[in-house]
């Protein structure tokens, strides 16, 4: 497939705050219609995908960083392998990797033992959004480092939030 390209819909709904919403408009990513689910707050962005079991193949979530900076996810208590996009503010991909679930704590092993088993996947660079979607989206749709996502840049789209 050739170089990816993105659209967003609604793009001025997006720019006048309509980010309020748990949701953002439906997104096309390689001619494929995602709907997102946004994670803004700490909360929000600790407890990402943790504990479901399943998630459509066009759905996802986006962690909105409160200022782009180096970026790390990881696999606590997640059930769904997922590839996680690291994008910068202007919308461009950094890096994409392939998260594996990993097997779950066991009844005799510590919290502290199970967190520091687990991988950590990282983008040092800084990164804007963090978006996670089913595992081997990234391949089927031809993402590379350096694609764009949409015409509007993400520091603009959400300027507005918390």
């Amino acid at each position: 497939m050739s170089k990816a390209t993105f659209s967003i819909w609604a793009a001025l709904c997006l720019a006048a705050g309509a980010l309020l919403a748990a949701e953002l408009p439906p997104v096309t990513i390689g001619g494929m219609e995602f709907t997102f689910e946004v994670a803004r707050t700490d909360a929000e962005r600790a407890k990402g995908l943790m504990e479901r079991r399943y998630l459509a193949e066009e759905g996802g979530m986006l962690f909105v960083q409160p200022t782009p900076q180096p970026a790390a996810m990881w696999m606590k208590n997640t059930r769904i392998p997922l590839d996680c996009l690291f994008l910068d503010a202007d919308g461009r991909l950094l890096k994409a990797v392939t998260m594996k679930v990993e097997p779950p704590r066991r009844a005799d092993e510590s919290l502290d033992a199970y967190e520091k088993r687990l991988p950590v996947y990282r983008c040092d660079q800084p990164v804007a959004v963090v978006v996670e979607v089913r595992a081997g989206m990234a391949r089927s749709l031809g993402l590379r480092p350096g694609d764009r996502f949409g015409g509007l840049a993400l520091r603009e789209i959400f300027r507005n939030l918390p």
